[in-house]
């Protein structure tokens, strides 16, 4: 299959993702209970799943993997603390994926030498559209100082995770990338959640009860599938334009989270998302 499909079929899913960083706090779900299920539970698929692709152990996949585990590991923590401060998904989102598509074209450039022909830069521009008309949608929202700094750090830790899955589909096997990746991120939750709740250490275990395991578990289930398609679109094609897909999830989220959590979901924003579908068209 080519890579168009595999990045469309990516950010369907990253978009259902991006609502569901929302869940926990609707649920009261913990942060660092959430964010450790939402990485362990990708790690034990890919483990069973890929299960022949975990050898041999290279010093660049030990890297890579380490390197997207701690970038990722933020990105999911700013997001879920970002949504525990009440803020509407469609507001957020917009930011992170604007600054996020800009970066991404930029990198694609000028680190890994993509070339976009004439069709392809209208794309990515439409696509660019859609989200600053979406943000602009959001101009009347007020943020808190902290979450303007979340929102600012967000793409700057996703280019870099991003930037390392790009690396890592050029040097080692996806495969076995993605479950060391999910299992060294797990680790490092679980390092954090045990540093946050030392004085308590007696109900550790207790803390991390699976009944508080739901949106973590859904948030992983959409991880796995998401992140290898990811990485297969990034393998077959040009990392400028798999990224510009890949910030158009902003959209599915809007339609995610207006059935899930009921937010407004008006007729410009359909209008955006008929703008988005033609800028993936003139992508591919």
């Amino acid at each position: 299959m080519s890579w168009i499909f595999y990045s469309i079929s990516a950010t369907l899913l990253f978009g259902i993702g991006g609502t569901l960083y929302k869940l926990p706090a609707n649920r009261g779900d913990g942060k660092l209970v959430t964010t450790f299920y939402s990485m362990f539970v990708p790690f034990v698929i890919s483990l069973v799943a890929f299960r022949h692709h975990l050898t041999p152990i290279t010093p660049a996949l030990i890297w890579t993997s380490i390197g997207w585990a701690c970038f990722f590991l933020v990105v999911r923590l700013l997001y879920i603390e970002s949504y525990h401060r009440n803020v509407d998904t469609n507001a957020l989102t917009p930011i992170t994926g604007a600054l996020s598509l800009i970066g991404s074209v930029a990198i694609g450039i000028v680190a890994f030498h993509d070339r976009l022909s004439h069709v392809q830069w209208i794309g990515v521009a439409l696509a660019l559209l859609a989200v600053v008309l979406f943000l602009w949608q959001r101009k009347s929202l007020s943020f808190s100082r902290v979450v303007v700094w979340l929102s600012l750090l967000i793409p700057v830790f996703s280019l870099a995770y991003k930037t390392v899955q790009k690396i890592a589909t050029n040097h080692v096997d996806i495969y076995a990338f993605q479950t060391y990746s999910f299992g060294i991120g797990a680790l490092l939750a679980l390092i954090l959640f045990a540093a946050v709740h030392r004085k308590g250490f007696a109900q550790f275990f207790q803390n991390l009860h699976p009944q508080q395991s739901l949106s973590g578990f859904l948030i992983g289930c959409v991880s796995f599938l998401g992140g290898i398609l990811y990485l297969l679109a990034l393998q077959k094609g040009p990392f400028a334009l798999v990224s510009t897909i890949h910030a158009l999830n902003i959209l599915v989220t809007a339609v995610c989270s207006a059935i899930v959590f009921k937010e407004k979901l008006n007729q410009s924003k359909v209008g955006l998302i008929a703008l988005a579908i033609i800028a993936a068209i003139l992508i591919s």
